[in-house]
């Protein structure tokens, strides 16, 4: 009888288990579909399901009150400034959290968890990602905040294999620290094997037959035809499909402008202002989360958002602390063209939470930051954002930073920016590339005028023990910097108590600095390696022009054919640095690792040698279009136009090592980089 018991009572245990692992699979994605690997998943969206099913807590309360406050998990807003709005907190051992996924292709994947403690928690908390009940990550552990801000920094797991299609991933809190395991933000999954094939961004024209229309005094019961508008941008914004554009007409809107859809790779959704005309989005008395924007584009595809005036963001609420002008988060092929942006309480242009293929493009940015605290930049880019292009912008009258590339960025082109009178009263910098606490590489700064700044002018560091590598300042024009540090350099700052700020492989080629309070180049971080130097004219510096500050091991720096007497500009008075013919400068300079083209996007070099300095004297534009077998720079299929097929073709080989025009290798240097991409945008349309 006893055995029987004993068996009856194995099977009744087995059958628990069988339908408890049943009812754990019965779980739904928040969403209603399930989140697509490589991408970002936010910690708090969770599974649909309760309790046992979509996640176990150890008390029925959420205990942060915010967001899905009907669920058991506790949930609330974030301080960390990595994006997204919300995270799980007061986590325990022996909790978990299940997430619904699809995986787009078989291959090797890297996970990102953004995470951490608070700074007087002792011991570490200790968690692991499992995928269909596999323990794929071992042991990831938490940190306090003693080295990163907000007591946030992200644990990186790399060698993860996933196979194509539907998976349960669930989150597992093992060991508490002082204060619990954690806070949980996000989780990043990125594809390491293979590598993804790049899908290129095309600038999209509306099409007839697919163009709706919004005006003040239209109604959204209306078709949304030019002579029967809709009333909202709200309509506009629920209602667009790929393919479809939107002309907002003329006047003031008082509501935020948020993408319900995405487009495709060939279909884009455009929210552009009729031709003509000015659009005014006006932020006045809209509360807007922190960490979004009055237009704001999150987790969407192929948009393109063009010649509006966005202002007054965070302006007449109750907090306007992160809130933006213009945001794009967890995006990808956003195109953000011709707009106006300013008196925004935090940054103007956000590019953030890993985003990719982002083109920010010919914008006036003004007055940003009026209200922060923080020292956040006017446009920036942020957090494992990458393949981004931000040209042609105007950045000007800023409390604090101009154009900022931090935390963790990579594969980004600035070029032909112009920034000035940035850091009003509180002396800030005009382009800042910070690696903050996370390895940011492959750079191009070039082409970008900087003057009439309060602060610093270009400057690259680390300031929160990230590595900084691979980074080009070349062509760009600093002036009239005001601050003592200097025109440009690499710093040794810290805002995040790292002992440690490794910055390397950095090249300063073909600048022209002049007149800057603090010196014209500065370099005093003494972890600094492999620097170069080179064909720069750094004139009438207050300070001295080349200041190598003692800490910095003389071995790791490289410099020659720098110009320090009078070059012979053309007419400083006027900021012309074009160079006279008898300007020493000219034919001065090394081939070495110099940019083929100068500012103006004319061909390096026109005489014996390449010129020092930002401008080539005497170079011409490369040769008119003329009945030759001879392809034209820029032209990578031979088919006599400098076009979009060209761009695509660069961009599918950018950053590797393949030669000749056919790759997108227009100068034959060997790498398909930034220079490349000068030549073909300089051409284009020939």
């Amino acid at each position: 009888m006893a055995a029987k018991f004993l068996i009856f009572a194995f099977l009744i245990s087995q059958f628990s288990i069988l339908t408890s692992v049943a009812r754990a699979q019965t779980s739904t994605p928040y969403s209603g579909t399930p989140w697509p690997i490589p991408g970002i998943i936010e910690v708090e969206d969770f599974d649909l399901g309760g309790e046992g099913t979509a996640y176990h807590d150890l008390d029925s309360t959420n205990n942060g009150g915010q967001y899905r406050t009907a669920e058991g998990v506790d949930i609330g807003e974030t301080s960390d400034g990595a994006g997204g709005r919300y995270e799980v907190g007061w986590t325990q051992a022996g909790e978990w959290l299940q997430y619904s996924v699809e995986v787009a292709t078989t291959g090797t994947y890297s996970l990102t968890l953004r995470a951490g403690l608070v700074g007087y928690a002792t011991g570490q908390g200790e968690l692991h990602l499992e995928v269909d009940g596999v323990n794929v990550t071992g042991t990831m552990k938490t940190y306090t905040g003693l080295f990163w801000w907000q007591g946030y920094s992200t644990i990186t797991v790399t060698g993860i294999r996933l196979t194509a299609g539907p998976h349960k991933l669930k989150l597992v809190l093992d060991k508490n620290a002082s204060v619990g395991v954690g806070s949980l933000n996000w989780m990043l999954f990125d594809i390491t094997d293979p590598p993804p094939a790049p899908v290129s961004v095309i600038y999209p024209d509306p099409v007839q037959g697919n163009i709706f229309y919004v005006a003040p005094g239209g109604n959204d019961n209306n078709p949304g035809t030019l002579a029967l508008p809709w009333k909202t941008l709200a309509k506009a914004a629920n209602a667009l499909t790929p393919g479809q554009t939107v002309y907002i007409r003329a006047g003031i809107y008082r509501e935020r402008l948020t993408p319900k859809n995405s487009g495709n790779q060939t279909n884009y959704i455009i929210y552009m202002a009729y031709p003509g005309e000015i659009v005014t989005i006006d932020g006045t008395g809209i509360s807007i989360p922190p960490l979004e924007g009055l237009i704001n584009v999150t987790g969407k595809r192929f948009i393109r958002i063009s010649g509006l005036r966005v202002i007054n963001s965070g302006v007449n609420v109750a907090d306007g602390t992160w809130n933006m002008g213009i945001s794009v988060q967890k995006a990808d092929h956003v195109i953000i063209d011709g707009n106006f942006v300013s008196h925004i309480y935090s940054l103007g242009i956000d590019i953030n939470q890993a985003s990719s293929f982002i083109v920010v493009d010919n914008n006036e940015v003004t007055d940003a930051n009026f209200g922060d605290t923080d020292g956040e930049v006017s446009l920036g880019v942020f957090w494992f954002s990458h393949d981004l292009l931000i040209k042609n912008n105007r950045v000007h009258h800023g409390k604090n930073e101009g154009i900022g590339a931090a935390a963790g960025v990579y594969d980004v082109q600035i070029h032909h920016n112009a920034v000035h009178h940035m850091g009003i009263g509180s002396d800030r910098i005009a382009i800042y590339i910070d690696a903050w606490t996370e390895h940011q590489y492959n750079i191009d700064v070039g082409a970008n005028t900087v003057y009439d700044n309060t602060g610093q002018g270009i400057i690259a560091a680390s300031e929160g023990g990230g590595l900084l590598e691979n980074v080009n300042f070349f062509n760009n024009i600093v002036y009239n910097v005001g601050y003592s540090w200097g025109g440009i350099g690499i710093a040794p700052w810290t805002t995040t108590s790292s002992p440690t700020h490794p910055v390397q492989n950095i090249n300063f080629i073909n600048n022209t600095v002049y007149n800057n309070a603090g010196g014209g180049i500065v370099i005093n971080n003494p972890e600094v390696k492999n620097i170069i130097i080179r064909n720069n004219i750094f004139y009438q510096n207050l300070t001295g022009n080349i200041k190598i500050d003692p800490v910095v091991p003389a071995s790791e720096i490289i410099q020659d054919h720098n110009l320090t007497v009078n070059p012979q500009f053309i007419n400083a008075t006027a900021f012309d640095f074009h160079l006279k013919s008898t300007s020493p400068a000219i034919d001065a300079g090394s081939n070495l690792n110099a940019p083929n083209i100068d500012f103006d996007g004319l061909i390096r070099p026109a005489g014996s040698g390449y010129d020092v300095g930002a401008f080539e004297f005497g170079s011409t534009s490369p040769p008119a279009s003329t009945p030759t077998p001879t392809p034209k720079t820029g032209d990578a299929n031979s088919d006599g136009k400098i076009d979009g097929v060209d761009y695509m073709i660069w961009f599918n080989h950018y950053r590797q090592s393949v030669s000749g025009p056919s790759n997108g290798d227009f100068n034959s240097s060997g790498l398909v980089d930034g220079v490349d991409y000068m030549l073909w945008f300089n051409n284009y349309g020939r």
